[in-house]
């Protein structure tokens, strides 16, 4: 098993109960196992005008490849309805990989 710290953040709809979701969803589909979850902090948007975000840390374990679960976070994205664009913009969500290993 993998320890993984893995970012959360989004600005659009209802970011809390988003990240619960997808939390629940990849727990669901035995892709990770949540340790530990940041508490939800407010910041506000960098580099464009739109609404604040939320964000959150989460500790994980798994044992899927690094490639596996970027594959998976970002299709879940889609999912949520993110839009990859140039430069920043809003998002329901956006999952980063922290640190692995």
């Amino acid at each position: 098993m993998s320890g993984i710290y893995l970012g959360l953040g989004g600005n659009l709809g209802a970011v809390g109960a988003t990240f619960a979701a997808a939390l629940h969803a990849f727990e669901a589909d035995g892709l990770f196992r949540v340790q530990q979850c940041s508490r939800l902090w407010c910041s506000p948007a960098w580099g464009f005008e739109g609404p604040d975000f939320l964000d959150a840390v989460v500790a994980i374990e798994t044992d899927q490849s690094p490639r596996a679960v970027l594959e998976a976070l970002l299709a879940y994205e889609l999912r949520c309805g993110r839009v990859r664009q140039e430069g920043m913009g809003s998002r329901p969500i956006d999952l980063d990989l922290l640190a692995w290993g």
